[in-house]
């Protein structure tokens, strides 16, 4: 800072930090900040103040030397980092560090800026497949197709089993029986006979028709003289 003469008494200029609101209220009641500070330091090292008077030039107003924004061009000429320059202020003038404080605290938006700021898009939310907004639809698998497939045929073949037992086949008992006996391949080539004749197609092979005898309606079967038989059971 530059010093000033007075009286053959030099001045010096520094920066002092006052709070907001004692500088507020000095401020509001006249008072030479310069003044104060100087009477109260003086005052506290011992020194006769009133002999020494500050010059009449420190108490001239605070003058700002540039404003925010050039002068001798238009506004729309100025490219974004002069707009943001901060003003330049006078240093002789006590007030000027609380100015530079408020600045500090309250940054400058300029209104050429906004109108420029493009709002954020929201994310728009992708259409999710029908399908899947269905919670009581069930999605069936490949597996549970064939599945659903090989029950049905099973069932099918069980059927034409029980209809051929219950038209062609009389059950005997064994302990009144006679013991009739009828070979197994003579019992197939009979029921495949029948399946043609009632137009039931597929036609079941010889070990599907003997699994569903046996498991599924309990018809005995044994090996006599070398050969295997149903048992207990007539064929008309």
């Amino acid at each position: 800072m530059t010093a000033h003469k007075g009286d053959s008494i030099q001045w010096r200029h520094t920066s002092v930090l006052i709070r907001e609101d004692i500088f507020s209220l000095a401020q509001k009641k006249g008072l030479n900040l310069s003044h104060e500070c100087n009477q109260a330091l003086a005052d506290r090292l011992g020194l006769d103040y009133h002999q020494q008077q500050l010059p009449t030039e420190t108490i001239t107003e605070p003058v700002i030397i540039a404003s925010e924004q050039k002068t001798g061009h238009a506004t729309g000429s100025l490219s974004p980092k002069e707009m943001t320059l901060p003003p330049v202020l006078n240093a002789d003038d006590p007030k000027t560090p609380a100015r530079v404080l408020l600045q500090k605290k309250e940054p400058v938006v300029h209104p050429h800026h906004q109108k420029n700021a493009v709002a954020p898009v929201p994310p728009q939310n992708k259409p999710q497949d029908a399908k899947a907004q269905s919670p009581h639809q069930k999605v069936s698998s490949p597996d549970t197709k064939k599945e659903k497939t090989k029950t049905s045929e099973r069932k099918g073949r069980e059927n034409a089993v029980k209809r051929f037992l219950n038209e062609k086949v009389t059950r005997i008992d064994a302990e009144g029986g006679d013991g009739s006996i009828v070979p197994k391949d003579e019992m197939y080539q009979r029921f495949v006979r029948w399946c043609r004749a009632h137009s039931i197609s597929p036609i079941p092979d010889k070990r599907s028709f003997g699994v569903a005898m046996k498991n599924r309606f309990v018809i005995q079967d044994s090996t006599i003289n070398n050969e295997p038989c149903w048992i207990n059971v007539k064929v008309t």
